[in-house]
């Protein structure tokens, strides 16, 4: 994963965020249970902890907003078959579902999760959060191609977010 740069402030929602995606990776990569790879982000990852002495940082995941987190990974054991089937209707045909990155599959899925789950927040906020999260984890196009997905789902599911 890159280094957020010195000057960018990273938001308790945002490393929730981040974590979130971390773990419904972990989740298609093990068939690990949601609840408990959530209870081992929340006992291991997300404590808070010492401030590495030596560089005077601490990691990201320790600023994350534990509480949003976990309302993301309940929103995922309800949203996730959904998720899928949305970026599978969303793609063209000739890229099949598994053509796609794991990584970049697990950040569009927890987006359209918080989509469903979270009406308060604006499409417009969820799109452009996950795609500074996309560039956390991606140099190249997925943050571009997640924008475009993210989108064209967006607008089918919350039509009138984008109506004005």
């Amino acid at each position: 994963m890159n280094k957020p740069s010195e000057h960018y402030r990273l938001g308790s929602r945002t490393a929730a965020r981040i974590a979130a995606v971390q773990a419904l990776f972990q989740h298609q990569q093990s068939s690990e249970d949601l609840n408990q790879i959530e209870q081992q982000f929340l006992f291991f990852r997300l404590r808070p902890a010492e401030i590495d002495a030596t560089s005077g940082d601490n990691t990201l995941m320790e600023k994350a907003d534990v509480k949003f987190f976990s309302q993301l990974i309940q929103s995922a054991q309800v949203y996730f078959p959904t998720s899928l089937e949305q970026i599978t209707q969303t793609l063209p045909v000739e890229w099949p579902l598994n053509r796609i990155d794991p990584v970049l599959k697990s950040l569009l899925c927890m987006a359209i999760i918080e989509l469903y789950a979270f009406k308060e927040t604006p499409s417009r906020v969820v799109i452009n959060e996950y795609i500074n999260v996309a560039h956390s984890f991606f140099s190249g196009d997925e943050p571009k191609m997640a924008n475009g997905i993210l989108n064209t789902i967006a607008r089918t599911l919350r039509p009138d977010d984008f109506s004005q």
